[in-house]
């Protein structure tokens, strides 16, 4: 199954939309067993900071990641730690984040009002989420469609905001994990692939 990562979770109250403390998150993703999780709070790192310093003690591997909200829509960011703009242009997101090495991955991009969209094909991501729980399967078959098209890293993750979604989709990466420098170079190098963890939702 290769390392399995849930790469998409929120944790309160950094995401104030979320029921999951740091710790209950930590817990269950170590549970359910996965090898690591990404901590993608709304527009900040404050939630997955606290996850850093806390993964030895629920042995499970954190990486920092965000959700950031552009113009047109949400992205997970990864790779990058210092203060990321919100609310400006993908484009110039994009532009950011590449600057600094990072990767951007289109969240839920077919989900209305808050993904990309057919944006997607138009601007250069390095990759689409194409497992996401809270998306309809036609939104997922969508995403799927556009990785392969696009030919970038497609991935999964729980879009956590409770404690029962917890891995019910992750990202398999074909070599260990072990730090948000290597997770950027795997989704660079589209060496990963989608997969649902949990056979219950």
């Amino acid at each position: 199954m290769g390392f399995v990562v849930d790469m998409h979770a929120h944790t309160f109250p950094a995401s104030r939309c979320s029921r999951l403390r740091v710790p209950e998150l930590l817990s269950k993703a170590s549970a359910v067993g996965l090898d690591g999780i990404c901590v993608t709070d709304h527009n900040t790192f404050s939630g997955g900071r606290e996850a850093l310093k806390l993964q030895e003690a629920y042995d499970i591997k954190v990486f920092l990641g965000m959700e950031v909200d552009t113009r047109e829509g949400q992205v997970l960011v990864f790779g990058v730690e210092e203060e990321i703009p919100i609310y400006l242009p993908i484009v110039e997101i994009l532009d950011f984040i590449h600057e600094r090495e990072g990767v951007v991955v289109a969240a839920h991009p077919f989900r209305p009002l808050i993904g990309l969209g057919d944006l997607v094909y138009e601007v250069k991501l390095d990759g689409i989420e194409v497992l996401n729980p809270n998306c309809t399967p036609d939104e997922n078959f969508k995403a799927k469609t556009a990785a392969k098209i696009l030919k970038i890293a497609a991935t999964g993750g729980s879009d956590a905001h409770t404690k029962d979604r917890i891995g019910t989709f992750a990202t398999s990466f074909e070599k260990e994990i072990e730090d948000e420098e290597d997770l950027v170079s795997a989704i660079k190098e589209n060496q990963c692939k989608p997969i649902k963890f949990l056979k219950k939702h």
